[in-house]
Parts: structure tokens; C-alpha cells; sequence
């Protein structure tokens, strides 16, 4: 019976034009270019599922205009990248062959975004991504099929390197904005879908790869491809760290651990030769991977090196980090942050902020400004909470703006009630509730005489702490404290709440 239906891949549709797109779908899977057989299988299985319930119509017609324009009806991104051919009129080589290059290009890159979006497709979270990821595959088809064959070197190899090759791309400075961002959208696309698809299986090489002796490690070491095999001791964190774990991640780290131990190391960290001390490397991937190393029984692990600047080194941290585990929204200000405080031009810092995290430059700008209010020894006691988005963060950053706020803010974290709290997610309420719960102490007092500052006195909240600049004066006035204590017990105005406040006031 012909009627439109709701599809969670691909929208609003009438049932008999589902068939011939799930015939375009399965030619695409059937041509799959990527070498992850599960992300096939995966992607297989829930095309399977989401149209058991239409009848395929068999013979149909994939190319023909009718075909095509009751697709185009559905007005889906999907649809309109399945069936927008490669306009190789717009190829601007005159090489024999070049516009079938572009088209080949085209119709394997085609059957990776489907796969990931089949991959992806029954998480809301996703559909953002999903949309923008699809648009720009079928804007880089039809108006830049010339930069498909910079893609073409990737395209028969794992995922992971096609999205580095994306990401690549995406910083490559003879290109326009515009085009880096559809490499941008497209790399956003994979990581999600190698995250959320099933784990490679191991054969019994990857698996014995990290249960040969040290020595044999040792010998191994590759140079030529980068690719080392190496000491845990001799790797130090990054330089700049943006990733915080609690106690929330240890059970996370044992089954890693657990998982390295059984079926070998599966991805490699990614590390860059210390630029100051020789014979070791310093992290810029794998925290999580190089924990779980640490602690097991084995004392090395496999690593790809890179030489890597500073800047080079925290846009590799965001790109890799995201493809592994999507940073929380307060790792993604600590890279921001990072980065804006190493590139002095704003405009080029907030524009690699956006290559390495996949932002717009308002959501980088607005990365910028959190980051600025508030101190890293909060961010560090709260912890990484990951269901915390911008608002709440947000929330405290205002609130922290404010001497006295960040004064309570860190009152509170070295109470006893705040540490007791496993949950970095309830921290940050907690933290925030407390802080707009409790009175804001008074502003610090500056004494000065003739333009001189003698002390400043910082009220705490059982406390008050005086600070004096000259070192002298501050010695003189303690040998005189008992005698202005004796002074004190006799001046009874002194000696209530009232009698201090209009003192001061005075």
C-alpha cells in the first residue's frame, strides 16, 4: 500500500520509493572501499533493519528520470548524495582518464559516508553531523571534483587514516574556507562512526604483537615508517594537557587494560621526540591507552612518532582525541585555550581552534571566553563532566567573574563535602549551587597613606588574611600585636558585628 511513513534514515517518504533507495544503498555497501569488514557488516545489518518492512521492488530502474525525481521528492541529504552523479564536466585536468578518476573518487567516498551514516543514524545526537556530513560529500562531488583525488590515496585504506587524511586536508592552507570545512564535516562524520562501530577482531599476529620479550620490542623499532615500539617510562604527558579523568574513569581504564592483555595493543598512541631531552618522547594521543599500558604486566608499547610543533602538536591532540573519545565540553576550552594562548593573531588562533575541534567560529570564541573565567585549578578539582554541556558551564564562568565568588568557589572544594562527591558531573552543581547559596564575602580593604599601599586585608570565610608589600613594616607590626590586642579588648565597639561593619565603613 503506497502512503508516506516517517524514517528514522530517511525521513518523510513515500513507502515505494524506499525500495529502489535501499537498491542504491546495497550497491554502495557492495562497493565499499574501506578495509574494516565489521563497519560492512554493521552497516549491512541495520540497512536490513530499517527497511524489513518494505517490499523491495526487484529490477527497478536506479537511473532512470522517474526514479530520480520521486527520490529528489523526499528533499533528504541522503537521497540527493546517492544519486547526484560526479559532474566531471567541472574536472579541470585535460588528462585522459582524470574525470573517471573523479567519478571512482566520488562513488567510493559515496559508500563511506553511507556507511557511517547507516552507522550513526539511530542516535538523534548524531543527525547534525550526519546532515552536514552528507551535504558536503555532494557539494564536493558536484563543485570540487578536482579535490576528490586528493582524497583518493585514503580511500582504500582503514578509517582512521581517511579521517586523518580529512583532517589533513582541512588545515591545508592553499585551500578556501569553504572547501576545508567540507573535509571538516566529513572527518567529524567518521570518527563518530569508528567509535560507534563493532571493534576490529584481532588475527594472532596483533595479538602476539605485545607479548614478545623486551628485546625483540626493542629490535622491532621502525623508523622509517615512524612506528616504534617503546619503553612506557619513556614517555612524558604533553606539554599540554586538556584531558582530565576521576575516579568515574577507573573502571573504564581496568577494562582496557584487560582488553590490551587478551587481544594486543589495536591503535597506536601517537607521541613526538621530546624537544629537550633525548631518548624520550612526550604524549600527544593515547592517555587513556598509555594508562591501560601502565597498568599491566607489560612494560612497553606501540607508538607512531611525529614531528610535531607546539601548534601542530595540539591540533593533532584535538583531531586524534575526538576520533577516539569525543572530549567533554571543558576539555574542548583547556585545547581552545591552549591554542588561543599560543597563536597571538586571533583570527588564525580561532581558526585552527575550528579545524581542531569541529566548531564555527562563535562556538570558538565562545570556548575562548569560559576558558578565561575560569581558573584551571577549579576545572582540574571539578573533573571532566562529560554530560556537562556549555549553559551549565556558563553558569559557573559568570558567577566566577565575580573576587568573591572565586574566593567561596575555592573555599568549597577543599570542603570535605565537595571531595566526597564521585560524580564530576555532580561536582560542578554541587559547586555552583553552593557558591549562589552562600553570602558573597566583602571586598578585599586597601590601607594606604599619601599613596602608599601599607596592606591589603582578604576576607575569607572564617578568616582574614593581610598582606603587606614591605617586608620591614610587616615585622614592626607583629612585635606590635600584643599591644594592639591589649587596645582592642578595650574599645568594646570593636567587640560585635555592628560595631566592626560601621568601623570599617568609617
Amino acid at each position: 500500500m503506497t502512503g508516506k511513513k516517517h524514517h528514522s534514515l530517511f525521513g518523510t517518504v513515500n513507502t515505494d520509493n524506499l525500495a529502489p533507495l535501499k537498491i542504491i544503498a546495497q550497491r554502495k555497501l557492495a562497493a565499499f572501499p574501506l578495509q574494516e569488514t565489521d563497519w560492512q557488516q554493521c552497516a549491512q545489518e541495520l540497512l536490513e533493519k530499517l527497511t524489513s518492512d518494505i517490499e523491495t521492488q526487484q529490477g527497478t530502474d536506479i537511473r532512470n528520470k522517474e526514479t530520480l525525481a520521486n527520490i529528489e521528492l523526499t528533499k533528504t541529504p541522503f537521497a540527493a548524495l546517492l544519486c547526484q552523479d560526479v559532474m566531471t564536466d567541472k574536472c579541470k585536468s585535460n588528462e585522459p582518464g582524470h574525470p573517471q578518476s573523479c567519478e571512482e573518487a566520488g562513488e567510493k567516498l559515496s559508500a563511506v559516508i553511507l556507511v557511517a551514516t547507516l552507522i550513526l543514524h539511530g542516535n538523534s545526537k548524531n543527525t547534525h553531523a550526519i546532515r552536514e556530513a552528507l551535504d558536503s560529500a555532494r557539494l564536493l562531488r558536484s563543485r570540487h571534483p578536482d579535490l576528490l583525488m586528493q582524497l583518493a590515496p585514503f580511500l582504500d585504506e582503514s578509517a582512521l587514516v581517511l579521517t586523518n587524511g580529512l583532517s589533513e586536508l582541512a588545515s591545508n592552507e592553499t585551500l578556501l574556507e569553504p572547501q576545508k570545512r567540507l573535509f571538516i564535516r566529513m572527518a567529524t562524520l567518521l570518527r563518530k562512526a569508528s567509535k560507534a562501530s563493532l571493534p576490529t577482531k584481532h588475527t594472532d599476529d596483533t595479538r602476539a604483537d605485545l607479548k614478545r620479550s623486551d628485546a625483540d620490542r626493542h629490535s622491532s623499532e621502525i623508523f622509517d615508517s615512524k612506528v616504534i615500539i617503546t619503553p612506557t617510562s619513556k614517555i612524558d604527558p604533553s606539554p599540554f594537557p586538556h584531558r582530565l579523568e576521576d575516579d568515574s574513569n577507573i573502571n573504564e581504564i581496568e577494562g582496557l587494560s584487560k582488553s590490551m592483555e587478551n587481544d594486543g595493543q589495536d591503535v597506536p598512541i601517537i607521541v613526538r621526540p621530546h624537544p629537550e631531552v633525548s631518548d624520550r618522547y612526550q604524549l600527544v594521543s593515547g592517555t587513556r591507552r598509555l594508562m591501560a599500558a601502565r597498568g599491566m604486566a607489560e612494560t612497553c608499547i606501540k607508538g607512531i612518532v611525529k614531528d610535531l610543533n607546539d601548534i601542530d602538536l595540539l591540533m593533532e591532540q584535538g583531531r586524534e582525541n575526538s576520533y577516539r573519545r569525543e572530549a567533554t565540553y571543558i576539555e574542548k576550552v583547556r585545547l581552545a585555550g591552549h591554542i588561543f594562548k599560543m597563536i597571538p593573531n586571533y583570527e588564525h588562533a580561532k581558526s585552527q581552534v575550528m579545524s581542531a575541534l569541529s566548531v564555527d567560529k562563535t562556538e570558538a570564541s565562545r570556548l575562548k571566553v569560559i576558558g578565561e573565567k575560569i581558573p584551571d585549578d577549579i576545572i582540574e578539582s571539578i573533573g571532566p563532566a562529560p554530560r556537562i554541556g556549555r549553559p551549565r558551564w556558563k553558569d559557573l564562568a559568570d558567577l566566577l567573574v565575580q573576587p568573591e565568588h572565586l574566593d567561596n568557589a575555592r573555599e568549597i572544594i577543599e570542603g570535605k563535602s565537595f571531595k566526597d562527591i564521585a560524580s564530576s558531573d555532580e561536582r560542578i552543581s554541587h559547586l555552583i549551587k553552593e557558591i549562589e547559596a552562600k553570602p558573597a564575602l566583602p571586598p578585599s580593604d586597601v590601607v594606604t597613606l599619601d599613596n602608599t599601599k601599607l596592606a591589603t586585608l582578604t576576607h575569607k570565610d572564617k578568616r582574614s588574611v593581610m598582606q603587606m608589600p614591605d617586608q620591614s613594616f610587616a615585622i614592626f607590626v607583629s612585635k606590635k600585636l600584643p599591644e594592639l590586642y591589649e587596645t582592642f579588648k578595650k574599645e568594646p565597639e570593636w567587640n560585635d558585628a555592628e560595631g566592626i561593619a560601621h568601623a570599617k565603613a568609617s
